[in-house]
């Protein structure tokens, strides 16, 4: 069972990244394949106008990644570690490797599901892993989730293509189990085990989980350098994506208060007009009220043609250039951000996994395509596009 799952997520993660890395190649002869795969890949401000409504979903449907990726990260985490808890106790002696070298001379062991069975060493240090990848993801997946909920505010007419939801909705469900890939198919057997013996012994027979905060204190203390390293590079790319999604979040705000304006403008013209101010054949007002009748005319005319001319701007140059943090090397620097997070976890995994590396080939080959596109739709929107930047990796591409 366990190979049968690392194999089809390895499949799995190399036929999404072969039709974008054919995609990629500069030959003329795969044009027609290029506009397709980016077709697909096309959301929010990139996707051509013509394209909405058809085959496409609310952009704001990102919140159902999270949603996903969330529920599903957090049962993974709950079961690997009840399961590490029970199979694979904290010894006092020191189990886990600190190098690649150690990681890589290790060799699979059959587990026992025998309460007096435990699992070797090395055994130990991948369930342990596991746990420790998924709490880091599920740091990541916490954040994604409230930014895409409360800050994040989504133009009602941006699109993405039902493509590209389905292939979201794949990918955060199979990210997570990617990280745990090595021991979840034991893990799901124990539970199983654990099911059935309820069901024929009942509730006696199962022993309370008991949450010890030391044991997490304990297994992460014996981590080597590898794992502590990966941690901080994740942290990294955590703090800079969240940085620029608040720049960019900041952008969509000064837009919304141009077109909050105007409306307030419209506001308050309609409200004139509901009172007596307005002119009727052969009526009389006092020349107090007709001069501040005149007065407020004169003044909301001003502030309509202002606010015409704002919400035309808005319409026209809807996005500005972004500033700030990495946005002065790069064009898409929360998609660099991204790369830099799972670059700390196949850091954090000790490099010997193939199922992460494909993984993170995946996520790579992904932003790099979508940040290419990004890039020249910024370059083509503004003549005053900084000449600096370049799309996704700096002084690279």
């Amino acid at each position: 069972m366990e190979l049968g799952l690392v194999e089809l997520l390895r499949a799995a993660w190399i036929a999404g990244t072969l039709p974008i890395l054919i995609a990629s190649l500069p030959c003329s002869r795969l044009g027609s394949f290029h506009g397709l795969v980016l077709g697909f890949a096309r959301r929010g401000k990139i996707m051509k106008s013509s394209s909405h409504h058809k085959f496409t979903v609310p952009q704001r449907f990102f919140s159902h990644f999270y949603v996903v990726a969330v529920v599903w990260t957090t049962l993974l985490l709950i079961a690997t570690w009840i399961y590490a808890h029970r199979m694979a106790p904290i010894a006092s002696e020191p189990f886990f490797y600190s190098d690649l070298g150690s990681y890589f001379a290790g060799r699979s062991n059959t587990f026992s599901f025998h309460r007096s069975q435990l699992i070797n060493s090395e055994n130990k240090f991948r369930v342990w892993l596991s746990v420790f990848l998924l709490l880091l993801m599920e740091v990541q997946v916490l954040r994604r989730l409230f930014e895409t909920l409360y800050v994040f505010k989504y133009s009602p007419s941006a699109r993405m293509h039902i493509f590209g939801y389905l292939t979201g909705l794949f990918f955060y469900t199979a990210m997570p189990l990617t990280l745990c890939c090595t021991c979840a198919p034991n893990a799901f057997k124990f539970g199983k085990s654990e099911v059935t013996e309820f069901i024929v012994k009942g509730r006696s027979s199962m022993q309370a989980i008991e949450f010890d905060w030391w044991d997490f204190v304990n297994a992460f203390s014996k981590f080597g350098w590898c794992q502590w390293i990966g941690a901080a590079i994740f942290l990294w790319g955590w703090i800079h994506q969240h940085r620029c999604h608040a720049i960019l979040v900041s952008i969509t705000v000064g837009s919304y208060n141009y077109q909050k304006e105007f409306c307030g403008n419209q506001m308050i013209f309609r409200e004139m007009r509901s009172n007596n101010y307005m002119f009727s054949g052969g009526g009389h007002f006092p020349s107090d009220v007709r001069m501040r009748y005149v007065i407020q005319l004169l003044v909301v005319c001003v502030l309509v043609v202002v606010g015409s001319l704002r919400e035309h701007v808005g319409k026209v140059d809807e996005y500005v250039i972004p500033h700030g943090d990495w946005f002065e090397i790069v064009s898409s620097p929360h998609y660099l951000a991204e790369i830099v997070i799972y670059a700390g976890i196949v850091f954090g995994s000790g490099g010997a996994d193939l199922t992460i590396w494909l993984l993170f080939g995946f996520v790579v080959s992904n932003l790099i395509f979508a940040a290419a596109e990004t890039h020249r739709w910024y370059l083509q929107k503004f003549d005053n596009y900084p000449s600096n930047r370049v799309a996704i990796i700096p002084f690279v591409c």
